[in-house]
This record gives C-alpha cells, structure tokens and sequence, in this order.
C-alpha cells in the first residue's frame, strides 16, 4: 500500500470518531499530486484494508427488517401476537411504536413507501412528469403542453381538491373513466385518466392511488412497526419473509406464520373484515436494502446512524447514492445494459449477499461524468472537428452524440442567450420594465427617473435597441463603445449595466448593449457551433483535469501545448482558423461541472430533466424539478453562513459524486417554495 493510503487508514483507526468516508476523503486530499492512476491505487488499498478493520470490528453482519401491521389490523391482540411470534424465532425487536395517519399524511410516508406510483399521484405536479405526447394524444386527441395550459390536468391528490371530493370520490371515479375506456398507461405504474366527478371535468394521474393512500392516512388509522435484526445464520431471509411473515396472499400463508395465523383467527384477534391480498395483516422489508430504506422513510433514519447504512457506507457508496436508489429505480442490472428494479435484484438476500450484490451493481452503474462541449464559431472547421474528437477519445471520453447547431436556429431558441443568461437575461429575454433597476443608481447617472425614462418610451433591452436605432451587433457595439468613451454607461447590478446609446439623432437607454456583439458570433446566418455530449469514467479522468488537461484554460496562450485549446492555439493556421485565437474566441467550450453539463444540454439539446443522465440522479436525489430549472440559468443561491453566490461556482471541477452530494446539501439551504 502506498504511504498516502496507509498514514489514512491507520490515522482512521486511532482517531475516535473517524468513519470509513472520512478515510476516503483524507486519502483523496492527501494523494491528488500523483494524478488519477495514483489516486485510484490508494483507494483501492485503504478500500481493502477498511474492509478487513470493519470486519474484524464488526463481527458478523446482521438482518435488519422493518416490519408492521397494516392499519386494518392494528389491535391490540394482533401487536401482542406479533411481539411473540418475531421472538420466537430469534428475532430481536430493537424499537417499536405506533405512526397516526395524520403524521402518515403530513410527511408522505406511504408515498414514499410505493414512490414508483405515488410520485406521479401525490409527489409531483404534471408539469414535472415526462409525459409521452403521442400516447396523451392518440388516447385524448390533444396535445400534453396544450392540455397543461387548459388548467385542467392535475396529480391525484390536487385532483380530489378540484373535484371536491374525497379517496372514495375519486375511486369511482376513476372507475367510471376505465370503464368509459378513458384511461391511458404513460408508463410502468403510470397512468392518466379523463375522469367526471361534480359537473367537471379533468385529467388526473394515477387517480387509482388515493384509496390505497387512504387507507393509512385517514384520521383514525394508524401502524404498528418493528424495528428487528437477527443471526443470518440462525434464519435466513428467505425463511424470515416465507416462514415467519407469510406470503402476500394470507389464504396461502402457513398457519404458523403471521399472516396465515391472522387469516385464520381474524375475528378473534379483532379485525373487522377478513384479510385479502391487500389487507393481509402485515408488511415486512424484502432485503437488508429494502429494510435501510424503509426505516429512512419511515423512521427518518440518518444514513450513517443505520445499522445497514454504514455498511453500504463502509462500502463506498455516498449518500445521495443510497438515497437515489432507496426509492426503487430502474437500474443497469447485466453487462448487456438490461435494466431492472433494485429492490427486486436484493429480494430475500441476507445482508452479507445483500451488500456483495449491492457492490456489484455499483460496478456495473459506475459513477461517470458528463459533460457538454462545443466548437465554437470561429473554429469550426473540419481539421479542428477531427482534432476534437480524437482527443476526447483519446482521453477516455465517450463520444455519445454529436452534431451541428446553425445561427439560424441558436437565434431562433435564443440558445446562446439562455447559455449567458445571466448576462443576456438584460440584454435579449426580458424587457425593461419586467428588470429590478435601481432607481438611485440610474438618477445619479442620467438625472431623471427610471420610471420616467421607461414612459417616455427610450428603454429597450440591447436586442430591441437594435431595431429602434437601426443598428447591427457591430453598430452596437461601436455606439455602445462611444457612451463608454463619453460616461454615459452605470453598473446598475453584476453584469448589469445601462447606456445612453446614440445614432445620429436618435439616443434610446440600452440594457446590456455589450452582449450583441458576442452574440453576434453565434447568429450570425454563417456561423455555427459543432457539439459533443460525452462522458467519461470518474476514477479515469478528474473533472479537474478534464478541463485544465484536456480542453485547456480560458486563455489559450497559457494552455498546455497537447491541450485542445492548447493545440488549436498553436496550430491555428494550419487548422483553418481565419485568426490566432484569444481569451474570448478560444477554439472550445466545456462545462465546468456536471451540473453546468445538464443544465447546458438541458439548453443547447432540449434534454428533458428526466432523461438525463445527471438529471435523473437530481431527482432521485430528492431535488424538485423547479428547483433544478430555476438553477440551471446559474442564480445566487445561498451557500450558509447568510452569504450568496453563484450554484456554477459552487459546484465548479468537482465530480459527480461530490456535486450531487453538495447539491442535496445547498438545497436543504433554499427558501421551501423553491427546494
């Protein structure tokens, strides 16, 4: 082992306290010199020497299962029957207690405990679903966005609000709308019915949720849980769920399991009606992974204080990881690519399998980076386009599209604008007077009111400035240039400023007149940007690295000479560049995070959240889709200690891992409407 690796571990034995992550982040820090091979080498020896020192600590891993009664059993006779028959068998009860349907409401613990279903029912708003138009349209004869705008499209739990009904309201419903053959599947466990209910009429999703919801969340319903851990060796999971519990249908469960001894006895133990498939007395976890989860829902568990948590920890998952696959996601479960639930690859595995399968699907759904990366205008060229490719090629970066986006159209979606927004938001997408102007600051300079100035009809955005002074980019840009020359410009906020612009005897009030030049390059009906959507191994290639190495530093004269900026510098006659590049026209563009990445194929692509790679990490990392679009255009969030800055800079050259996690963290940090 080398000595970075090993001063950590053996640091992280002495020192009390010290978790297997916190290892692995001081070997990061203290190994990062030798590059990414080096690094990878240290981790890989502390990895094995943690796992011996855990083990060791350990002793034998447990089962830990979440179990309890359904609130259609909840009696007293049925706790003292469970209580005793989970003893029986060598089951150690670690906590127990009741949660009221009223706490099962507010924090949407059955929600989250049938996720897949509720998130489009309960969870999130239509406008969040990624809903396949053709199948909307084929069955509704009208389109998804249209459909949006009209008001009337709903999740299941706003649906009843509208209506004015309650579970059983929307139950039939959604009944009556099946059997008028209104009901469409969008997805697996995903559907969307036209349904009637009191003189209105409206699209809801996944209707058929709220009477299953109702069940736990009424006002006098109630579970009674289990927290329980046992020897593996004494019973295995598979006996613990098939013995013990019972199967799902309690007609077919053996008369000494729980569930087949509530089926036999229900009127003598209490219950009300005698159980079904649905109502079968008890639920149970179906693996060590299913039961971490559960009780994360549950019993609001932190990670690291969970009995399988710290070993999934241990094993070198991060948090936002596990919390990713807590709610069940479909991930890449062979070689070939097939996907499949996680919950079901883990079913009936005790935690040492558990953990050895959870290891090997995380090889298989390995952490990679993604990046959006660009040619741009003045570098296009053919020379420059195989230059590209073949050294993000040869730098373990996957090619996983490409393609060519004219002036026509990047001015069209207004492309380049959104990729500057913060800039451009000024100069070209809102209008004056929808813009925060501080009034003091504009008076100083031009001796009337902003207000006043807006009424006299002589305040444009750069972009209708243009058109009002007759002006090109270029003319523009030397009017805007000659108030510079003349100080009739103000900084009215960052990259915010105001101009008493003149051509001839024409003068107008400009926003952000700088930005048409640059735009310009972009627009113009002879330019275009080739684009490259890649991603790579993190343990291969640092985002750091990817960028000052690989691509190169904003100014190309200071690039590494077998940089692509670097290259396209030196060569840029050769390659066809009609000038030497400089700090602006720099041969390329990448993102600077994997987050920039999402956000700037999100703009330049037309990726919908869920369809991306980082995107879908986000959500299932808990993160809103609002909040993830509000973002994307690079606003001052706050950061903590009641300071603000920007979320790119936050989160520049860091890896995935490292972004989700500190994404998750900042958007604990932002105001409820928004997180």
């Amino acid at each position: 082992m080398g000595a970075g690796a090993s001063t950590a571990v053996e640091g992280a034995k002495l020192a009390a306290g010290s978790s297997p992550e916190e290892v692995k982040a001081f070997v990061r820090d203290n190994c990062r010199d030798g590059g990414a091979e080096a690094l990878q080498k240290a981790l890989q020896a502390a990895n094995e020497e943690l796992d011996s020192y855990l083990k060791a600590s350990a002793g034998p891993a447990k089962n830990a299962a979440f179990v309890f009664i359904k609130p259609h059993a909840v009696t007293d006779k049925v706790k003292e029957l469970a209580k005793q028959h989970l003893q029986s068998k060598g089951i150690t009860i670690l906590s127990e207690g009741s949660l009221t349907g009223a706490t099962i409401d507010e924090k949407q613990l059955i929600d989250n405990h049938y996720y897949a279903i509720a998130v489009k029912a309960t969870i999130k708003k239509p406008s969040e679903l990624n809903v396949p138009n053709d199948k909307f349209k084929a069955q509704f004869g009208i389109d998804w966005k249209e459909s949006l705008d009209s008001g009337k499209v709903f999740n299941a739990l706003d649906g009843c609000k509208e209506f004015g009904c309650d579970a059983a309201g929307m139950a039939t419903a959604w009944d009556q709308a099946k059997a008028d053959n209104q009901l469409v599947k969008l997805g697996g466990g995903f559907y969307c019915g036209k349904l009637k209910c009191n003189n209105k009429e409206l699209y809801i999703m996944n209707g058929f949720f709220m009477s299953m919801r109702s069940k736990f969340t009424n006002p006098d319903a109630q579970i009674y849980y289990y927290s329980c851990e046992w020897d593996p060796a004494a019973l295995s999971w598979a006996d613990f769920r098939g013995q013990v519990l019972g199967p799902t249908d309690p007609a077919k469960a053996p008369e000494d399991s729980l569930r087949g001894n509530i089926f036999k006895n229900w009127e003598a133990l209490g219950l009300k009606s005698e159980p079904n498939v649905g109502d079968n007395g008890m639920h149970a976890s179906a693996s060590p992974f299913e039961g971490f989860a559960e009780r994360l829902n549950w019993l609001q568990a932190p990670v690291k204080d969970d009995i399988f948590g710290k070993q999934l920890l241990a094993a070198g998952m991060s948090e936002a990881w596990l919390k990713a696959w807590s709610v069940d996601p479909q991930v890449i479960t062979e070689a070939g690519g097939a996907k499949g639930s996680i919950f079901d690859q883990l079913e009936d595995l005790d935690s040492a399998a558990c953990l050895d399968k959870i290891k090997s699907l995380t090889a298989l759904n390995s952490v990679k980076n993604s990046a959006f990366v660009f040619i741009k205008p003045h570098a296009v060229t053919d020379k420059v386009k195989a230059l590209a490719k073949s050294g993000l090629e040869a730098n373990g970066c996957k090619i996983l599209s490409e393609g060519t986006l004219g002036g026509a159209v990047i001015d069209e979606k207004k492309l380049i604008d959104n990729h500057y927004y913060a800039i451009a938001v000024k100069a070209t997408i809102k209008k004056p007077n929808e813009l925060s102007v501080p009034n003091d600051k504009f008076k100083d300079q031009f001796g009337l009111d902003f207000q006043a100035a807006s009424d006299s009809g002589k305040v444009f955005n750069a972009l209708d400035g243009c058109a009002e002074l007759g002006l090109d980019a270029d003319g523009m840009a030397t009017a805007w240039n000659a108030a510079k020359d003349a100080k009739q410009l103000v900084k009215l906020g960052g990259g915010f400023y105001c101009g008493l612009v003149k051509n001839g005897d024409k003068e107008a009030y400009i926003m952000n007149g700088f930005f048409m030049a640059m735009r310009s390059k972009f627009t113009n009906p002879d330019a275009n940007i080739h684009y490259y959507h890649v991603e790579w191994e993190t343990k291969s290639l640092f985002w750091a690295d990817f960028r000052g190495k690989v691509l190169g530093p904003t100014d190309p004269a200071q690039a590494p000479a077998d940089s692509l900026r670097g290259i396209i510098y030196k060569d840029w006659q050769n390659l066809g560049l009609k000038s030497e590049p400089n700090t602006g026209d720099n041969g390329m563009h990448a993102s600077a995070s994997p987050f920039e990445g999402f956000a700037e194929r999100a703009n330049w692509l037309q990726v919908p959240i869920a369809e991306d790679s980082f995107g879908a990490q986000m959500l299932g990392a808990g993160m809103t889709e609002a909040l993830i679009k509000d973002w994307s255009v690079d606003p001052q969030v706050n950061i903590g200690d009641d300071k603000k800055g920007s979320i790119f800079d936050q989160l520049e050259d860091i890896d995935t891992p490292e972004c989700l996690e500190k994404l998750v963290a900042l958007s604990k940090l932002a105001p409820p409407q928004a997180a």
